[in-house]
């Protein structure tokens, strides 16, 4: 296992190095989210679900991740019942709390560690958090924010996320059984670079500020446990 961590680690500080050196700049983290965001995450989904072996079961990971996300937000917007916090940082914090990162962090370790039937699954159990941050998550950064929300607008912005299409088209082709090996052949140079833009932008991304630091840290280990709580008794009750 350190073998497949150490080389994701020297990129991880070649684009510090990077950075350091002013050869690449925060401004090119935006370039390099719209490759993974509008190409390389969608060919690496398409490709996951596209080849994987998906049975009618595993409906319940989908179920599975509603059931956490909506865990952890009824947790958070119970806890903030006992402080008093500006209402825009409130706002914040449920948002923070509720939410999860998987795009960034999590597809390319499951890709490393399980394949692309580890990114299949996590994709998903990621399905119902694409829903709920556009619609749920939404209404409540227009709720604590300045703007009003429309639910037309969040299903819109579900339509336009590449993701979602990755997700529609392969479980359709797959269901009418098409096989093009000249299509996947397309999608596995793309497959291959996920792993190192990620790096590459985390590295560009990664501002360690310590003033924030000990909030942070008490938002993270209290999401951790949480989140490692829920996926237990996620796990106990859907097998």
């Amino acid at each position: 296992m350190f073998e497949k961590i150490l080389p994701l680690i020297i990129i991880f500080l070649i684009g510090l190095l990077l950075r350091k050196l002013k050869i690449l700049e925060l401004k090119d983290s935006q370039v390099i989210g719209k490759l993974l965001t509008n190409l390389v995450l969608p060919a690496v989904v398409f490709k996951a679900l596209y080849t994987a072996k998906i049975e009618a079961d595993l409906i319940y990971l989908t179920v599975a991740g509603l059931s956490v996300i909506l865990s952890l937000t009824l947790i958070i917007v119970f806890s903030l019942r006992f402080f008093k916090l500006e209402r825009i940082r409130k706002g914040s914090l449920i948002i923070t709390f509720s939410s999860w990162e998987t795009g960034g962090i999590g597809f390319p370790f499951m890709l490393l560690a399980f394949g692309e039937i580890g990114v299949s699954r996590i994709v998903l159990f990621d399905l119902a958090q694409v829903i709920f941050l556009f619609t749920v998550i939404n209404f409540i950064a227009c709720r604590f924010g300045q703007s009003q929300f429309h639910l037309k607008d969040g299903i819109v912005t579900i339509l336009k996320t590449p993701v979602i299409w990755a997700i529609i088209s392969s479980l359709t082709l797959r269901l009418f059984e098409f096989n093009d090996s000249l299509l996947l052949s397309f999608l596995t140079p793309l497959e291959n670079s996920f792993l190192f833009l990620i790096l590459i932008l985390l590295s560009l991304k990664v501002n360690f500020q310590l003033s924030s630091f000990k909030l942070c840290l008490i938002i993270t280990l209290a999401k951790t446990f949480c989140g490692i709580g829920l996926g237990w008794l996620a796990a106990m009750i859907f097998g």
